[in-house]
């Protein structure tokens, strides 16, 4: 392995430097990397290191190295150049600094850093960053930013592994989609998400309490921004959720909550498809209007952010109507702009001051009225309380 390194170094010392296709950061104040004691010192450098059947791990350009005694660790400066795995170049990378060290096979990194994932085009920016060629692990701290065509990422820390097949971020995650015609942009907020651009698939949370949520997804642009005046921007809270970035169906697992103008649901699932505005619960869901001061519960629902319609379905309860009235049915249609609803299917009308019961097979009234129509067969009754 010596052998390799010294013939690789004697190779650099005859060639010039301007092979890379892309230019590194330029020198900032960051301190650079602890100096390595004893050896000797080279400028415009080429170093490239192989394993031991002679595939490359990384090859270099430097504008200096610094040897260290027993010439297994080098510190450079202005470094540029390619991380390999099984032969093969998989990261472009730049950097103002760093140490390279032969014996166990890493690559430290300091300074402005700017590394390309060549396969998927994912740019990981930072102030630290090392490489493991034994195990093929990439990690990326200080100052971390990931671009890429579907998403935009922030966090403390990045591992991609793999190559590059799996990117674990943790601490302070933020995840921003990058809209396409049609589709809302969301922002993503956590501790910790795995992301696989492969899949365009993004995991996050798994660490909630019922009281203290892991995941928080808001909407940044809505696809109804160029439709509606004002269209309602939700927000989520919830346990854990999966991001399907190619459908733009995200989907939120216990505990949920979203909030939707001034009302809130919450279920034990949600489904939000990104694209077509519509937001599905599976389970039982509840809406509590604090406006109107009313409560909603049912077996599911979904909320039509377009059309501003919630559909309730199956042993849908109102609670909260004046005299103290409760409506049941099967189903009910709710359109939360005009405050209309509509419920079909075993209609029931109980109020306990004064006492009334009423029963039917539909009924159409208005929120804020509080007023109810209800029909059932030949009958027709009206109720303004």
């Amino acid at each position: 392995m010596k052998g390799s390194w010294i013939q690789g170094l004697a190779i650099a010392l005859v060639m010039a430097t301007g092979a890379c296709s892309w230019r590194a950061p330029q020198p900032s104040q960051t301190a650079p990397a602890t100096p390595v004691k004893g050896g000797v010192a080279f400028s415009k450098v080429v170093l490239a290191q192989a394993d031991a059947k002679g595939k490359l791990l990384w090859k270099f350009q430097a504008q200096g190295v610094t040897y260290g005694e027993n010439q297994q660790v080098a510190q450079v400066k202005t470094i540029k150049g390619q991380l390999f795995e099984a032969g093969r170049p998989i990261f472009d990378l730049a950097a103002e600094g760093g140490t390279v060290q032969q014996t166990n096979q890493q690559v430290r990194l300091q300074g402005n850093i700017r590394i390309v994932d060549r396969q998927r085009k994912v740019l990981f920016r930072g102030k630290a960053a090392q490489w493991d060629a034994a195990s093929g692990r990439l990690r990326v701290q200080n100052g971390l930013t990931v671009s890429h065509s579907k998403v935009q990422l922030w966090a403390n820390e990045l591992e991609a592994s793999e190559q590059g097949q799996t990117v674990s971020v943790t601490g302070n995650v933020v995840m921003e989609t990058r809209a396409g015609a049609g589709q809302s942009q969301v922002r993503l907020k956590t501790n910790r998400a795995l992301w696989k651009p492969d899949r365009q698939t993004f995991q996050a949370g798994g660490e909630s309490t019922d009281a203290q949520p892991s995941v928080a997804i808001e909407q940044v642009a809505s696809a109804l921004d160029s439709t509606t005046d004002s269209p309602q921007k939700s927000l989520a809270l919830a346990g854990t959720a999966q991001a399907d970035l190619g459908s733009g169906i995200i989907t939120l697992r216990s505990p949920v909550q979203l909030r939707f103008g001034e009302m809130t649901l919450t279920s034990r699932s949600l489904i939000w498809n990104t694209r077509s505005q519509r937001l599905t619960a599976s389970e039982l869901v509840q809406i509590q209007d604090p406006r109107n001061q009313l409560s909603l519960l049912a077996d599911r629902g979904t909320l039509a952010q377009a059309q501003n319609v919630v559909d309730l379905q199956g042993n849908v309860e109102v609670k909260g109507l004046r005299n103290n009235a409760q409506l049941t049915t099967e189903t009910l249609l709710w359109n939360t702009s005009t405050q209309r609803i509509e419920a079909t299917g075993n209609v029931s009308y109980v109020q306990t001051s004064p006492n009334l019961t009423l029963r039917g097979s539909k009924a159409v009234g208005k929120i804020t009225d509080q007023t109810l129509r209800m029909s059932g067969g030949d009958v027709v009754t009206e109720i303004i309380p």
